[in-house]
């Protein structure tokens, strides 16, 4: 039996736009905070070394948000949750598919690292840049920096995984 818990929060401020009508834009200050716990009540071990994990868990959430338009006028948003519900997990240790999790995060810093692909500033989508140069300079990168048991091909491959799982628009992003 285990129990486990997270914290998550995030804070931040946007400013206007100077081009906006009136030389400013509204802003924004935004506090997310939240907290996940739970407690297993029934683990099961299997003869492949997958594990199952059933349990119950409960979460407290809250978002507040302030907004200032250019003449001043504010206003104010505050959100609070609550819930209980119960979970089943198959976790499967296996170090192949650990791998190839821990091969897809170095792709995704090498193409980072040679701006093939960006975050969309707003969302935090990963984007291609359309930049056949960029995406050149990844594979090269890929070519020649090691990564432990892997070849020059399954670097290259990584990397073109990583591409393939791209969208080439996000709505939200649009």
């Amino acid at each position: 039996m285990g129990g486990w818990g997270r914290f998550i929060g995030t804070t931040g401020r946007r400013d206007g736009d100077a081009r906006g009508i009136y030389g400013t834009g509204p802003q924004y200050t935004y506090d997310f905070l939240g907290l996940q716990a739970g407690q297993d009540f029934v683990r099961r071990e299997h003869s492949n070394g997958s594990r199952d994990h059933l349990g119950l868990y409960f979460a407290l959430g809250g978002a507040y948000g302030r907004v200032t338009h250019y003449d001043g006028i504010t206003g104010e948003s505050d959100v609070k949750g609550y819930t209980l519900g119960g979970y089943w997990r198959d976790v499967t240790m296996s170090k192949n598919t650990n791998d190839a999790e821990t091969l897809s995060m170095w792709a995704t810093d090498i193409l980072l690292e040679a701006h093939a692909i960006a975050p969309c500033p707003d969302h935090g989508y990963l984007r291609l840049r359309h930049s056949h140069h960029a995406v050149d300079y990844a594979r090269s990168i890929a070519e020649h920096r090691k990564f432990s048991g892997k070849n020059k091909e399954q670097r290259v491959k990584a990397i073109e995984k990583v591409l393939d799982g791209l969208a080439d628009t996000y709505p939200a992003c649009e």
